[in-house]
């Protein structure tokens, strides 16, 4: 069974994380038990208020890791926050169940982020069935699609307005760039951060592009506002898709942010499943906690900014007055294969 329980990890790290920071280790408990925890160093952005985005990104961890014990023929029980041990996340057990099987296995390991534009077609009816489908079961109701024309641009231009603010506040943009792989090396397999062609940035604007990472520089030329030029360019970009959603969770704990990651996850894989692509759109969600917490970090008008577009983004999906906290976002349609894709470093397991 030991096989088993490290093949089921190998698959629950392929995951997505913010920038690539694969915020989890392993350890194996006996025959039957896999405790998965969080390593808080691996996201210290300003993005990061306590942990929401690593507590996603290791719910989708633990979706992953329940389909492939299906796959592998064992049922799984997550139990979140078992005891008071730093850093545990969950303990999942698992146990012998020759029925079980997951029709999404397969999708874990062609699942990518796809940052290209897409067509403007619409999804089918059918597509967003099974969508809908695959969230039911965890959120009945946290699913939100939207294909309104209108509705999509606008929804396009106000999680651009992150891009404004990464190229405006040095710690934002520091994180950033820290964690772009210029070069990828022949044979290479596991790596944090991404690789410079996930972003689809035409190769000649690659050196310029390059240039902006130096704060120095950039600072020099704020009256250029790049920021704003690429908030400009990418909610182009942002808006072109078949539909963009959300997931929306009723209780703002860390239960519910991992719920929305395992929910997130299984939307994704049946996106993946039904040769759509699909790309998170963040950070306006996550900067967001800090400026409700009354963080200080940000500046008086980026906080102005993160609550209009946060606004912007409840008022698309209907969710304004609400009591809905949107815990995830993205655009969702039909695109050519993306260029690249995230490395993973090896699975971090213990016993």
């Amino acid at each position: 069974m030991k096989d088993d329980l490290i093949k089921i990890v190998e698959a629950g790290i392929l995951a997505p994380s913010g920038d690539n920071c694969q915020p989890w280790k392993f350890r194996l408990c006996g025959n039957n038990q896999i405790d998965v925890f969080n390593i808080p160093e691996r996201d210290t952005s300003l993005y990061s208020w306590e942990q929401r985005p690593s507590l996603i990104a290791i719910g989708a961890v633990i979706e992953n890791m329940t389909i492939a014990a299906e796959h592998y023929g064992y049922s799984a029980k997550a139990e979140y926050f078992p005891n008071e041990e730093k850093n545990l996340i969950a303990s999942i057990e698992f146990s012998k169940n020759s029925n079980a099987s997951d029709s999404l296995f397969q999708a874990i390991f062609h699942r990518s982020t796809n940052r290209k534009p897409y067509k403007e077609k619409s999804l089918t009816e059918e597509e967003k069935g099974v969508l809908r489908e695959a969230a039911h079961d965890r959120l009945p109701h946290g699913l939100h699609l939207i294909d309104y024309g209108p509705s999509k641009r606008r929804f396009g231009r106000a999680v651009a307005l992150n891009e404004k603010i990464l190229f405006e506040n040095e710690f934002l943009h520091r994180f950033f760039y820290e964690h772009i792989n210029w070069k990828r090396r022949e044979g290479e397999k596991g790596r944090l951060g991404f690789y410079i062609k996930e972003l689809e940035i035409p190769a000649p604007i690659i050196p310029i592009f390059r240039l902006f990472g130096k704060w120095n520089l950039l600072k020099r030329i704020q009256r250029l506002r790049i920021g704003d030029l690429l908030a400009k360019s990418n909610a182009r970009i942002y808006s072109s898709a078949g539909a963009v959603g959300c997931i929306a969770i009723d209780a703002n704990t860390p239960e519910s942010f991992i719920t929305a990651g395992r929910v997130f996850e299984r939307v994704w894989l049946a996106a993946t499943s039904l040769n759509l692509s699909l790309q998170p759109l963040t950070g306006i969600l996550f900067l967001r906690h800090r400026v409700h917490a009354g963080c200080d970090d940000l500046s008086d008008l980026h906080q102005k900014i993160v609550r209009y577009a946060y606004s912007e983004i409840e008022q698309v999906f209907d969710l304004d007055g609400k009591n809905k906290t949107i815990a995830m976002a993205f655009r969702i349609g039909h695109g050519s294969r993306p260029t690249a894709r995230s490395l993973r470093l090896p699975a971090n397991i213990y016993a």
